[in-house]
C-alpha cells in the first residue's frame, strides 16, 4: 500500500507541486483540534460569520401568487408557522427551488459549512439560478420576518 504522500505525489505532475498539496493539507489538519469536539470547534470558529452577504437587505417582497422557498433552521418561528403566513399573504410556500421560485428564504441556524462557502444545495442552486439571470431573491429570516410584521401591524 503506498504512503499518503506518495498518494499525492502521483496525483500530480511535478514534486513542486506535491509538496505545495501536501503543505497545505498537513496546515489544515494541524488546525483541527482532533482531541476535541470538532463541531464544537466549528461553531465557536464560525459563531460571527453569516450568510447575510447572499441576501437581499431591506427588501420588498410582492405576496400574491409569488413562489416562496424556505430553507435552514429559523429561529423566530417554525417552518410550517412561516408557510402559513405566507399563504396569508396570498403567497405559495414550496419545498424545493425551481425556476418559477421567486424567493428564498433563509434562516439563521444554517449548516456552519456556510462560514466557508459551502452553501446548502437550495442556497447553491438559488446562486446559480442568479448568475444564469433568474430573478430569485434572497431573504434572511428576521428580514423577511419584519416584512410580514409590517404588513400585519399596517393591516
Amino acid at each position: 500500500m503506498k504512503q499518503p504522500d506518495q498518494l499525492i505525489l502521483d496525483m500530480y505532475t511535478s514534486k513542486a507541486q506535491a509538496d505545495k498539496a501536501i503543505s497545505s493539507l498537513k496546515g489544515i489538519l494541524l488546525g483541527i483540534n482532533l482531541d476535541g469536539d470538532i463541531n464544537e470547534q466549528i461553531r465557536r470558529e464560525t459563531e460571527r460569520i453569516n450568510i447575510s452577504g447572499l441576501c437581499t437587505s431591506e427588501p420588498d417582497v410582492t405576496f400574491d401568487g409569488k413562489t416562496f422557498c424556505i430553507t435552514g433552521i429559523l429561529q423566530r418561528t417554525s417552518r410550517e408557522g412561516l408557510k402559513k403566513k405566507i399563504l396569508n399573504q396570498g403567497g405559495i410556500p414550496t419545498d424545493g427551488i425551481t425556476l418559477k421560485t421567486d424567493y428564498l428564504i433563509i434562516g439563521d441556524n444554517g449548516n456552519p459549512a456556510w462560514a466557508f462557502s459551502c452553501y446548502g444545495r437550495k442556497v447553491e442552486k438559488a446562486i446559480n439560478m442568479r448568475k444564469d439571470g433568474h430573478t430569485i431573491m434572497l431573504i434572511h429570516e428576521f428580514d423577511f420576518a419584519d416584512v410580514i410584521d409590517e404588513l400585519i401591524t399596517s393591516a
